[in-house]
């Protein structure tokens, strides 16, 4: 039943003036009950029970107000009724820790600060360390800069028995001192938080860093020699004095202290370690300083310290910079640190050592984990830059696996050497990946495909000279297999890319002066027969199907490791009979359980657009564990060419229902972008945008896929 406001508020406000407080505070309580949200109403009952003396029960209620007014945004409003509780009892150290709170929001720094350390000390006299260093550190947030707070911070950690840290608070407020060049209040600041650490050499190193950072290498290097005298036997000083002769270039005084301190204590420090490391390398010791260098990076990694570690590894490769097990160390250093340029210098430095040395598997492995490092490195197919209508090269075929037996000598020669070639432009590695090319060309001159790619490399690295040799190679390679077309096209390319080269202009001329004949006058000079056109598309047709029959042969010749059969002088099938009769062939030559040559046919067949065998083959490969997921990848792809959305969706999902292991990890994650990027084109923004952020979960740098989850979180919200 609802109450009777106004005659509530009216006896409250008569008892009020009678002095009555007690029972107005009675009344005015049967309107908060009412409604609970009445803030004015509770703020009365506050005062009313603060004036009857009832403190502790005036602050429940002003707390209550003082949450909502946070709560809402209405910071002013919540520091008044804050300030009103603080003058009821000013010890309540959470109260001031959120006045505190409050003056920091509003900017209001010298307010906060003085909130902050009552607060801290607060909370210090409760013997609540953990919150008056919580208090501390927010102080420390908003004043970072501020000497006395991380002195008085450091003295409180003293009295807390924390020494390391209160000797990191002074170091600090030493350098802070050190860089507005109050050197002496510094060193003396530096000297007392020496003491504080004067138990724990770690902690003592840890100021040594601080001053090394904040006041310099030679402020550093006359503090921890005073500290030596006192402790001949601290690895962890010895190193901090070989980082600062380091950090001023003195490298032989380095290597004394080292060699001081591998005789002199009982178990080296890193820095120890890899300075010896960097001496053996000097003089021509390669096994120990890999020893040397190997134990001091695991121990500075160990320390979370594996920037450092890279880079002292990076100055031992200076002199060894083919050691191959100092570059899989760094590499792996690399990794751990997140560091990306040298590591990727490191990985490129290992696939030319491991190439020049015919260690093909290791540098196979060293590119694996490069494409695993920086995806984002490998820079999309681009067609050649120079404009015009000359044909664009397309996306290069991906190398097939190879089958023992399936390929000629050559073309395994060929087809490891484009997929290195491949690898190698990708990551930015052009004159390796000419290299590759230069090899195939030497071997097999008239390669379109190294040809190709040459050409597009000389143009990405402006050389226009040297592709424009690669358009008139080409070119005469398509002209003398009757490629007219494609002969031409490269040479206007040719012309494009220098438009008075006058091999190239002849080339076309000459092209141009063949075809303008037309078909009917060349095939009149030749026979002496009149022209028949009808006749003409016939022959052209059954040419076409010649065709296509040699190549389902060679491709299957080819996964069966035999040589092609001979193509029939006329055609004796229909298109259809020869798919069929080519099928027939597969089922009696190849096994059910041969995957590899049922994966290898469809690959073929889905180069050659038969996307129907391509995937009745694939199925087939599926069945293979090892081949599964590459298998519904493919499948899913021809899927996608014939339109079939749903198809290709189903074998994207069938694949990524296999279990997850660390040899699937990286693919699984092209399959999830896959179909992404299938179900963005079909619109379903809200899926895409799923697939997305778990590729982006599992390598932030797959691709492009920052730019497309971007997009699919726009067009889904």
């Amino acid at each position: 039943m609802p109450i009777d406001r106004e005659k509530i508020l009216r006896a409250a406000d008569k008892l009020v003036r009678q002095d009555r407080l007690l029972p107005a505070v009675a009344q005015y309580s049967l309107l908060i009950k009412d409604n609970p949200h009445d803030l004015v109403t509770i703020n009365k009952v506050g005062d009313l029970l603060a004036r009857a003396g009832r403190p502790a029960e005036a602050m429940r209620h002003f707390q209550k107000i003082a949450e909502v007014y946070t709560q809402g945004g209405f910071f002013l409003k919540a520091i008044a009724i804050y300030k009103k509780i603080l003058k009821l009892d000013p010890k309540l150290a959470d109260a001031n820790l959120r006045l505190a709170d409050l003056y920091a929001r509003q900017d209001l720094v010298n307010e906060a600060r003085e909130m902050y350390l009552k607060a801290a000390r607060q909370f210090l006299e409760r013997n609540d360390v953990t919150r008056s260093r919580e208090t501390y550190e927010k102080l420390l947030r908003l004043e970072p800069d501020r000497v006395e707070t991380h002195v008085a911070f450091g003295e409180m950690l003293e009295g807390a028995g924390d020494h390391a840290r209160a000797a990191a608070e002074l170091a600090a407020a030493a350098g802070l001192l050190a860089s507005r060049g109050r050197s002496q209040e510094s060193m003396s600041l530096y000297r007392r938080a020496l003491g504080s650490a004067a138990a724990d050499q770690a902690a003592a190193a840890a100021v040594f860093r601080r001053v090394l950072q904040a006041s310099g290498a030679r402020v550093a290097i006359s503090l921890a020699e005073e500290l030596h005298r006192q402790h001949p036997d601290w690895s962890e000083i010895l190193d901090v004095l070989i980082e600062a002769h380091l950090a001023l270039g003195q490298h032989s005084e380095a290597e004394r202290v080292a060699k001081e301190a591998y005789s002199g204590v009982e178990t080296p420090g890193p820095m120890t370690l890899l300075v010896l490391a960097r001496l053996h390398a000097r003089q021509g010791r390669p096994d120990e300083a890999v020893e040397a260098a190997s134990q001091g990076s695991d121990e500075l990694v160990a320390r979370e310290r594996a920037t450092e570690a890279a880079a002292m590894l990076d100055d031992i490769l200076s002199m060894l910079p083919e050691n191959t097990s100092l570059l899989e160390r760094r590499v792996e250093i690399g990794r751990t640190a997140g560091e990306r340029a040298g590591t990727i210098g490191a990985l490129r430095k290992l696939i030319e050592t491991y190439s020049a040395a015919g260690m093909r598997k290791e540098a196979a492995r060293a590119l694996e984990q490069l494409a695993v490092f920086a995806p984002e490195k490998a820079p999309p197919r681009v067609a050649s830059t120079a404009p015009g209508p000359g044909p664009s090269p397309g996306p290069a075929a991906p190398a097939r696996a190879k089958k023992t037996g399936a390929l000629t000598a050559d073309e395994e020669f060929i087809a490891e050497h484009l997929a290195e070639a491949d690898v190698f432009s990708r990551y930015g590695m052009q004159e390796q990946a000419i290299e590759q090319l230069q090899a195939i060309l030497e071997r097999s001159p008239s390669s379109l495909e190294a040809l190709r790619r040459l050409k597009v490399l000389y143009l990405d690295s402006d050389r226009p000279a040297r592709a424009v040799e690669q358009c008139l190679k080409m070119a005469e390679t398509l002209a003398a297999g009757g490629r007219e077309e494609q002969a031409s096209a490269e040479l206007q390319e040719a012309l494009q890319i220098d438009p008075g080269n006058a091999r190239a202009t002849s080339m076309l001329s000459a092209l141009e002066e063949a075809s303008s004949a037309g078909p009917e006058l060349l095939h009149e000079q030749e026979t002496g027969v009149p022209f028949d056109e009808d006749q003409a598309r016939v022959r052209s047709d059954e040419e076409d199907l010649l065709d296509l029959s040699g190549e389902l042969a060679e491709s299957l010749a080819r996964a069966l490791g035999e040589t092609a059969p001979a193509q029939p002088e006329e055609p004796t099938q229909s298109f259809g009979e020869v798919i069929q009769a080519f099928r027939q062939k597969v089922d009696e030559e190849v096994g059910e359980e041969d995957y590899g040559t049922h994966y290898e046919l469809g690959i073929a067949f889905k180069e050659m657009g038969l996307l129907d065998e391509a995937i009745s083959e694939l199925e087939r490969a599926s069945r293979s564990a090892e081949r599964f997921l590459d298998c519904c990848g493919m499948i899913a792809l021809c899927q996608r060419d014939k339109g079939d959305s749903k198809s290709a969706e189903h074998w994207y999902r069938r694949a990524l229902n296999e279990p997850v292991t660390p040899q699937t990890a990286e693919r699984r994650i092209g399959l999830i972008y896959d179909l992404g990027e299938l179900l963005a084109d079909q619109g379903d923004w809200l899926s895409a945008r799923e697939a997305f952020e778990q590729v982006f979960r599992g390598n932030q740098n797959y691709r492009d896929v920052r730019e497309r989850l971007r997009e699919a979180r726009e067009r889904s919200d």
